[in-house]
């Protein structure tokens, strides 16, 4: 009787892991618990339209605002910081592309017919229907 609960505590973390807070929520928080209106942030956080970016979650806090923060709610630094990111691969997984689909990119890049970053529209549907019947042909 008591192993049907644990199955279901297991199961419902494997299907709905728990995330981590953003700082927005964080802040919005400590808001309600502390009775603090936005108005109350101005002088923490910066000008209203600071206030409103950062409770939605726009723009990142600076070490600045996070140690008023935590003057102002005593709470430690760590729980305001955004969660880490996890690292980028190694470079040797992104060696193991399939060779061809590699040339394909480097080409588009190196001897395309635009330079990088003026991509238009229309040359945006071609590669992508390009990469596709590459990709095809290396199925086959």
């Amino acid at each position: 009787m008591q192993a049907q609960p644990q199955l279901i505590a297991a199961h419902e973390v494997g299907k709905w892991p728990r995330r981590p807070p953003s700082t927005a929520d964080v802040i919005k928080y400590l808001m309600d618990q502390h009775g603090v209106t936005r108005a109350d942030l101005v002088p923490i956080l910066g000008a209203p339209s600071r206030v409103n970016e950062v409770l939605r979650g726009k723009k990142g806090l600076s070490m600045a605002m996070v140690q008023r923060l935590r003057a102002r709610f005593g709470v430690p630094a760590d729980i305001l910081l955004p969660p880490a990111q996890p690292p980028d691969p190694p470079r040797e997984q992104a060696s193991r592309l399939t060779p061809r689909v590699r040339a394909l990119g480097d080409g588009l890049r190196n001897g395309g017919l635009w330079p990088a970053g003026t991509l238009s529209h229309a040359y945006k549907k071609n590669r992508a229907h390009e990469r596709a019947r590459v990709l095809d042909g290396l199925r086959r």
